[in-house]
């Protein structure tokens, strides 16, 4: 009879263990197998089989304690983790003064493009001694603007060197640049042949 109450306990903690069942599953099986032992077996067997019970069911509730204690901490983990942080912020008492920087930033222009000739005011009537165009800048090959044929007389306004070849031009009153080589201070006078 021994024998089979160790067995029969054996089995209960395994089946408690295995089966994970909760306090109140466990309570009402030992109940039936105390039931079933006394109803059976003598006063003897009972004592050992109603402590082997006590001591199944002082371990299922320690597992159900242990249960009900990690059920715990995980709810408060959950409830740590979610729970929405607060941040408080508060407005200074006094606003900061602006400051104002006495530095100035002086800043590098951009350098200026070389120019393509320098003029020198002069003033005069000039006379085409041949056939030529006007340009619209005191620059070797620049657009032509308008022709001129001999001893067209054209008012000068200023004298042009071209910073590139050197070479003089001469600025008409209507803004147009004539070559030096084109012009004269006086008439060119054609002398028929007697």
């Amino acid at each position: 009879m021994m024998k089979k109450a160790r067995i029969l306990t054996i089995f209960l903690i395994s089946a408690i263990l295995l089966s994970g069942c909760k306090a109140s599953e466990t309570s009402e099986n030992s109940d039936a197998v105390s039931v079933s032992t006394s109803t059976s077996e003598t006063s003897a067997e009972s004592s050992v089989v109603s402590s082997a019970v006590s001591s199944v069911e002082s371990a299922s509730s320690d597992v159900s304690t242990a249960i009900s204690s990690s059920s715990t901490v995980i709810s408060s983990v959950e409830s740590t983790s979610t729970a929405p942080t607060e941040t408080t912020t508060s407005e200074p008492t006094s606003k900061p003064e602006p400051t104002t920087s006495t530095t100035t930033e002086t800043s590098t222009p951009a350098p200026q493009p070389a120019p393509q000739w320098t003029e020198t005011p002069t003033s005069g009537t000039m006379y085409v001694n041949m056939s030529c165009f006007s340009r619209a800048k005191a620059v070797l090959g620049a657009e032509k603007v308008k022709q001129y044929f001999l001893n067209d007389a054209v008012t000068v306004t200023a004298r042009a060197t071209s910073a590139s070849t050197g070479d003089i031009y001469y600025k008409v009153a209507e803004g147009e640049f004539i070559h030096s080589d084109y012009l004269s201070s006086s008439k060119i006078v054609i002398q028929s042949a007697t």
